[in-house]
């Protein structure tokens, strides 16, 4: 929007160009800022659509750092943990290992 402002104030009113020797100061022919109608609805206008836009791809990160620590689950260390880690050495118990497994699906 501030480029928008910026290119719109500088066009000029013409009366410096063709007449230089009245040596008027060039000024805008519609001078514009953030409070004028048009841009102060346009501005709240894009808000709207970036925070509907941003709505989904944030609700979809939600659900994706809601499984995130399985990513960094070490699965060598967690095979380990499961068939050798019992209190003898051994694998653990079948109804740990298929808990474990329920859990990852």
């Amino acid at each position: 929007m501030d480029m928008i402002i910026s290119s719109t104030n500088n066009v000029n009113n013409l009366e410096s160009d063709l007449m230089p020797f009245l040596q008027k100061e060039g000024k805008p022919n519609f001078l514009i800022d953030r409070e004028f109608p048009w841009i102060a609805d346009a501005l709240k206008k894009l808000n709207t659509m970036v925070d509907h836009n941003l709505s989904g791809p944030e609700k979809l990160l939600g659900e994706f750092k809601k499984y995130e620590y399985i990513l960094n689950v070490d699965k060598n260390e967690l095979i380990k943990d499961l068939f050798k880690g019992g209190e003898d050495g051994g694998k653990k118990s079948l109804e740990e290992i298929r808990d474990q497994a329920q859990h990852y699906h």
